[in-house]
């Protein structure tokens, strides 16, 4: 069975690193990235694990978020996570779970982007199969400070818009039975 293990999360205007968490049970490794349009915004880990990216989502202004993942990656005691470069305003939030397939576990994806929306909606996904982990992240502008997930989600990262970097926030659900889903 899928269970979640740790989540970390930072933000900052330039250089961005987690504090550490424990991933040694972990098998799954999922990183949601946001921050400016124009900055770099891929992440990397203490373990120099390989990542897989998700489609970017990304409105026509300043703001712009991706998903990136590892299937059985290199775990620590105290892994961390970063997003290197200047000027990127970001935000980093990773989850750890286990128990994930351990080969072609990547399934359905969707995303949305609005330049001034209150609320939108992910877009629709129903899983192939029962027994998947459902992550949903967001990034948003810094009059955004507020992010919460519906759907029963469960919110486990949570970042306030600060005065340096885009707020973001991160939920999950593990759903025994494939069932349709658009987080909003």
């Amino acid at each position: 069975a899928i269970a979640f293990i740790a989540g970390v999360g930072a933000q900052a205007l330039n250089n961005v690193t987690t504090g550490a968490i424990d991933t040694t049970t972990a098998n799954f490794l999922v990183v949601a990235v946001g921050g400016d349009q124009n900055g770099t915004l891929t992440p990397s880990d203490s373990q120099t694990n390989t990542w897989t990216s998700l489609t970017v989502q990304e409105p026509a202004t300043n703001t712009r978020g991706r998903l990136w993942y590892v299937l059985n990656p290199t775990m620590s005691a105290s892994h961390t996570f970063s997003v290197s470069g200047s000027g990127n305003f970001a935000v980093i939030m990773v989850l750890a779970f286990s128990g994930v397939a351990t080969t072609s576990a990547f399934d359905v994806e969707n995303g949305a982007s609005n330049v001034s929306a209150t609320s939108l909606a992910a877009g629709s996904i129903t899983p192939s199969v029962a027994d998947e982990v459902i992550i949903s992240a967001m990034c948003g502008n810094a009059s955004q400070t507020n992010l919460t997930v519906n759907e029963s989600m469960t919110r486990q990262l949570h970042f306030p818009s600060g005065s340096v970097a885009k707020p973001g926030a991160m939920a999950y659900k593990i759903q025994t039975t494939a069932t349709a889903i658009n987080p909003t």
